[in-house]
């Protein structure tokens, strides 16, 4: 059954190993994660000629009012995306108040993995695999094929309602074997289904010592009245962005923990050990560990290890910028 999980990477430079962003487990993605949330902002929704079929079937408005339980949901705290502190926040071009808010428990296993088992009205099936929908005439849905997660037992259950919640790629994929064989769902073939998949595109580009020292700390985790981590993003704002025909992309300060140049024990810590295949999955998002550990050798090593020293000064205005 592990062909069910497989996809061919045409840009791999772009995206991730689909083993490190996509979890075929109780919980999904949210094994691999770093918690990060963030809210849709208005300007996604609007139709941008620089955006290719960029208009969306729903609006803002439709969206927003979901990101208060949503984010409670998710163990982020109450749906607060803009900083409270707007001291250096924005200009014309660019804002610097927008958050990511972190989940203070990332694993939705763990989080609501209990009360799912203890619910009167949930059955939670592991080790099972959903491979077919089949539809009547009319287009209802009436059964799926489950398969267990080894290939050995199959069965078909009625349904009388479907909800399909498995991420960007099982969704599209169970989605698209559903129109093999009905041509004419989802738009039809020339229709949008399995046409804008995205992943996050992300990489470094460029080291940023900041004038003033303290802005290093203003763009560092902070913990908000309520307990919850959060950190202040760079973003272009609406105007600039249709100005200049840019997309919604934002940057944060990355920390440049693989840089031991940053001279900070705690940071040199934990990329030493990203290497570490359970602890390091612990700290970090296991891409951003394959990263780090890849660049675990020799004199790297070394350097970061001289900083766990006492004798190692504190730290450099150093910091790292990732989009």
């Amino acid at each position: 059954m592990d062909s069910l999980f497989t996809a061919q990477l045409q840009t791999p430079a772009t995206h991730g190993p689909l083993e490190a962003v996509s979890a075929k487990m109780y919980g999904g993605t949210s094994n691999l994660w770093a918690g990060a949330c963030v809210a849709y902002d208005p300007i996604d929704f609007k139709e941008r000629k620089f955006v290719s079929d960029g208009a969306w079937p729903v609006t803002y408005e439709d969206v927003s009012p979901f990101f208060e339980p949503a984010s409670r949901f998710l163990d982020a705290g109450p749906a607060e995306f803009i900083a409270a502190n707007v001291a250096h926040g924005s200009d014309d071009e660019f804002s610097c108040t927008n958050l990511a808010r972190f989940a203070g428990e990332r694993r939705s296993q763990v989080r609501h993995g209990g009360a799912a088992v203890r619910s009167a009205h949930i059955r939670v099936c592991l080790n099972t695999v959903v491979t077919e929908v089949f539809l009547s005439g009319d287009g209802v849905v009436t059964e799926l094929a489950v398969a267990s997660s080894d290939g050995s037992k199959l069965s078909r259950l009625p349904v009388r309602m479907l909800v399909v919640a498995a991420g960007g790629i099982e969704t599209t994929r169970l989605a698209l074997n559903m129109q093999r064989d009905r041509p004419e769902l989802f738009g039809g073939e020339a229709g949008p289904l399995g046409r804008y998949y995205m992943s996050h595109l992300m990489g470094s580009i460029a080291d940023v010592r900041f004038l003033k020292p303290q802005y290093v700390d203003l763009f560092d985790f902070q913990k908000d009245a309520n307990g919850t981590y959060t950190r202040r993003r760079f973003q272009p704002s609406e105007a600039a962005q249709e100005k200049w025909g840019l997309s919604n992309t934002v940057l944060w300060p990355e920390g440049a923990i693989a840089d031991a140049r940053h001279q900070r024990a705690l940071l040199s810590l934990v990329f030493l050990l990203s290497g570490a295949n359970g602890l390091g999955r612990a700290i970090l998002p296991e891409v951003v560990r394959r990263r780090y550990s890849e660049n675990i050798l020799g004199s790297t090593a070394a350097a970061h290890l001289r900083n766990l020293t006492p004798a190692a000064s504190r730290a450099s205005g150093l910091t790292q910028m990732r989009f």
